[in-house]
């Protein structure tokens, strides 16, 4: 970062600076011309100052592409270790990522086959759906990929590879991603989905349509709410 001062950084013009910004933070179509993988970021950029910060925040959070996992297991909220409480990215930047690839897998105890295992998996898995969707609409999402894989009925394409739980009825559990039409004016689409053709259309017609009038105002109250996840993430 000295290097920086000494080039006085700040007095470059702003489009200078972010696509300074863009070479360090974004892995986009950058992969090792060795190994094939993504090249190494370089966020070392983001303690120069809090100006700096700022700005390589926003292109670091907001121009990559983000994953989470969403399953039946156990309560999983949005941006959240797995079994933990605490944050693995507070609000202040997980608000600023605006492409998300989200997977969802109605999936509960491997051991436990029994019907009221199966109805557990599906309460935890449209609560936490319902948990990520809730927060998203704080964000100024522009893409959203959603992975649909049904490991207990197997769905039509499972079927394939694996007897289905519930013969005749592939889609057992799909309701489990009803939340997701909370997300609005939104470029969609689906990666692997154990869903009907028409859920499917329902959802993408939501996710892509226009916000409704209350959005705005359910939008301005959780705005208003206490940063629950950098204290969190602060403790």
């Amino acid at each position: 970062m000295a290097e920086l001062r000494k080039l006085d950084f700040e007095r470059f013009a702003p489009e200078i600076r972010l696509k300074i910004y863009r070479m360090l933070l974004i892995t986009r179509g950058r992969r090792d011309p060795v190994y094939g993988e993504y090249s190494t970021l370089h966020p070392a950029i983001l303690r120069a100052n809090n100006k700096i910060h700022k700005e390589a925040a926003a292109v670091l959070y907001g121009e990559n592409m983000f994953s989470f996992s969403c399953a039946g297991r156990k309560s999983e909220p949005l941006w959240h270790h797995p079994g933990s409480k605490k944050t693995c990215l507070p609000r202040q930047y997980s608000r600023l990522i605006t492409r998300l690839h989200l997977h969802i897998d109605f999936k509960g105890d491997d051991n436990d086959p029994s019907d009221r295992a199966v109805m557990n998996a599906f309460n935890h898995t449209e609560a936490n759906v319902e948990d990520a969707c809730k927060k998203l609409t704080l964000n100024d999402l522009k893409s959203l990929t959603v992975s649909f894989i049904n490991s207990y009925t197997g769905g039509p394409t499972m079927g394939v590879f694996m007897p289905g739980r519930f013969p005749g009825r592939p889609y057992v559990g799909e309701n489990c991603l009803m939340p997701l039409k909370k997300v609005r004016a939104v470029q969609f689409k689906f990666g692997t989905n154990h869903m009907s053709p028409t859920l499917a259309a329902e959802l993408k017609a939501a996710i892509m349509g226009p916000k409704d009038a209350g959005f705005f105002a359910d939008r301005e109250i959780k705005e208003a709410e206490p940063e629950s996840d950098l204290e969190d993430f602060d403790e």
